[in-house]
This record gives structure tokens, sequence and C-alpha cells, in this order.
């Protein structure tokens, strides 16, 4: 099984273990990003942790990013009729 075919199943299944993982993972960084930016509208948590909140959001921002794009990357290709 080639490697681009592996991580589309890991991705897009959930039947799989690696799969099942995945998206846990996923919506742990989903709740977690959420969390972030809710802290962060607290203006008292804001004032003293705007820099680090601005770090991690950035750090959501690129991962989510970087997930996006490798779901574009393992897709197959469609075919044309």
């Amino acid at each position: 099984m080639r490697l681009r075919t592996k991580i589309f199943a890991i991705i897009f299944g959930t039947k799989t273990r690696a799969g099942n993982t995945f998206d846990v993972f996923l919506l742990w960084m989903i709740i977690l990003s959420v969390t972030v930016v809710v802290l962060e509208s607290v203006r008292p948590l804001r004032e003293t942790y705007h820099d680090l909140f601005i770090h991690v959001e950035w750090i959501f921002t690129i991962a989510f990013t970087l997930e996006y794009l490798r779901g574009f990357g393992t897709c197959p290709p469609t075919e044309q009729t």
C-alpha cells in the first residue's frame, strides 16, 4: 500500500485504529483552540498572557493549515467522465 493511500485512510477513515486516533487528536486540538480563544476574551487573562495566547493561536493555525493541505495532498484523483 502506498504512503499516500495509508495517510488517506488515516485522515478520512474512521474504521481503523489510526483513523480513530487521528480524529480524537484533531477534536482535542479544536477544543483546545476554542478554549484559548475563549480565555483570551477575558480581560485579566488577556492582559497577563497576551503573548502566550498569540503564540498558541499561531501554532494551532499552522497545525490546522497543514492538516488541511495534507488532506488535499492525499485525496485520490477523481475520474473524469
